[in-house]
């Protein structure tokens, strides 16, 4: 049973600590796992202790599997029985019984021979002598061993002998099962099952650098605990942004642009609906995954009276992820100040944490950028909860923003005060800017453009393309799988920008070069046996 992942809508993923029931994962708590490296590319850490709400009666294994793709919890029980015909036993208890029993059954004196008796009567002669008793001619060691056996035949017969001595009838015992084993030695049993407990997994392949199928690691080791975390914190999806603007007709600064949303008179009932369209709002500061808080809400409670300006990023964004991507929409308003819209930290952080520090841990291409494709790195300030996941989002290889432009009129989008809201949200201009215009149709379609300084490869990005008339069902998912798909195409065009299961594999290979443990099979074989 999987009990979490990577999703962040259905919980962030668990370490240690969480399991165990630590505030925060240490040395100590470290030591309660066994930790395994498969194939070089996967991290297990086993807790044997039982989890399941049957801990006493089947063997039970809770597994952390780090690995490229992400971490991923995992409960696991060992049944002898199918799922719908099990059944549970309970012990029973030995009863005596002292008393004789009157009627034990009829006793045969029956003595049994090897010949039959008159073979005893018939007299012998000279030839039969001429062939020596078989157990003369066995060996003197062959002998006592069959004195031995034989003192062991006549106490067996005392000891069957014995309940007819006492007026031929016998002690009843009730038979019962023997009692339930409580510990097991799970691990083991889990790496016997998949087949990796065999002299050819442990050993080791001769080429350099490159380790056995089945490595286990130190955990004693110091700094084990913290470059778990480290790893822990690294996204396992790529994370992106895109900032979406509300401009009636006529309008021309970005004043006006960004009083539009702050209350839901201002705008039209189906920019709303394609908000609602586009992911669901997630309150920042909470327990993050990727930067983002896994407490998600219904979009009507939390837009409230307001027209979208409430996913600014000061509390909440409109988020939308899958196994591979994190898209983070963002509404600006009037009402966020620059502070709150110049860097994705102050989006991000969380409510308690102070100012961000004078200088960062990572270096940001630019500290105020308004939209930008983004790969999340992981901060780590002093005094930061272990539990929470906090990431600066920084540019990838050029300055490239990603805009969506709501606009009434077809004929504005020449007008469309870029550098104003730019300079309005204290952002730098940047080298490359992205627009992606939706224009309402009076047949209830809407129309796509785009516009900016592309160059002729983002032409091709689909699904939608210049001039693309969609209905409004499909405008949400179009425009996300839009963005999703440009925002890859800036990735493969950016050379800094390693994808995110690239940087999880290289750091898992230092884990395994820095806390590869250095016994021999035999060793290793004993180890599996004892408790951690």
């Amino acid at each position: 049973m999987q009990v979490s992942g990577v999703f962040p809508f259905l919980g962030g993923p668990l370490d240690e600590s969480n399991l165990i029931g630590c505030s925060t994962l240490s040395d100590n708590s470290g030591k309660k796992f066994r930790y395994f490296v498969v194939d070089s590319s996967v991290i297990l850490a086993m807790l044997e202790d039982p989890q399941g709400p049957e801990p006493a009666l089947c063997p039970s294994l809770t597994v952390l599997i780090r690995g490229p793709s992400g971490c991923h919890t995992w409960t696991l029980q060992l049944h002898l029985q199918p799922r719908e015909g099990r059944t549970h036993t309970q012990t029973l208890i030995p009863e005596h019984h002292g008393k004789a029993q009157e009627v034990s059954g009829i006793q045969y004196g029956v003595k049994h021979q090897l010949f039959p008796e008159h073979m005893d009567r018939v007299p012998s002669v000279k030839a039969d002598l001429s062939i020596p008793a078989l157990h003369e001619t066995f060996p003197k060691e062959v002998q006592k061993q069959l004195e031995h056996l034989q003192e062991v035949i006549q106490r067996q017969r005392q000891v069957e002998a014995q309940p007819q001595v006492r007026g031929r009838s016998f002690v009843m015992t009730t038979c019962r099962p023997p009692p339930a084993a409580t510990k097991f030695q799970t691990a083991r049993l889990f790496l016997s099952h998949l087949g990796l407990l065999t002299p050819e997994t442990l050993k080791d392949p001769g080429t350099s650098g490159v380790p056995a199928q089945l490595v286990s690691l130190d955990s004693t080791l110091p700094g084990f605990s913290e470059d778990l975390r480290r790893l822990d914190q690294l996204p396992s999806r790529n994370c992106d942004s895109a900032f979406i603007f509300y401009m009636k007709a006529g309008q021309r600064t970005a004043a006006e642009i960004l009083r539009n949303v702050e209350s839901s008179c201002n705008i039209p009932s189906h920019f709303l609906d394609f908000l609602s369209s586009l992911g669901q709002p997630v309150e920042v500061g909470q327990q993050q995954v990727c930067g983002v808080s896994t407490n998600s809400s219904e979009f009507s409670a939390v837009l409230g009276d307001s027209g979208g300006g409430v996913f600014n990023g000061e509390r909440f964004v409109l988020m939308y992820a899958d196994d591979l991507t994190e898209i983070a929409f963002i509404v600006p308003s009037s009402s966020s100040s620059s502070n709150h819209i110049r860097t994705a930290y102050d989006w991000m952080k969380s409510p308690e944490e102070a100012e961000p520090p004078t200088e960062p841990p990572y270096n940001l291409q630019s500290n105020s950028e308004l939209c930008q494709d983004c790969t999340p790195q992981p901060t780590n300030y002093p005094g930061e909860d272990m539990k929470s996941f906090r990431f600066v989002l920084s540019s990838i290889g050029s300055e490239s923003k990603l805009l969506i432009v709501w606009v009434e009129r077809i004929e504005d989008i020449e007008s469309f005060p870029l550098s104003d809201l730019l300079s309005e949200t204290n952002t730098e201009t940047p080298t490359s800017v992205q627009l992606i215009f939706i224009h309402p149709l009076k047949t209830g379609l809407y129309r796509i453009r785009f516009h900016g300084n592309t160059t002729s490869k983002f032409s091709l990005v689909v699904p939608l393309v210049n001039g693309s008339v969609v209905s409004k069902r499909s405008l949400g998912f179009l425009v996300r799988e839009t963005v999703t798909n440009c925002c890859h195409r800036r990735r493969l065009e950016s050379d800094s920008a390693p994808p995110p299961h690239v940087r999880r594999k290289h750091m898992i290979s230092d884990i395994i070069q820095r806390y590869h443990s250095r016994h021999s099979e035999p060793a290793f074989y004993c180890g599996l046996f004892q408790d951690p």
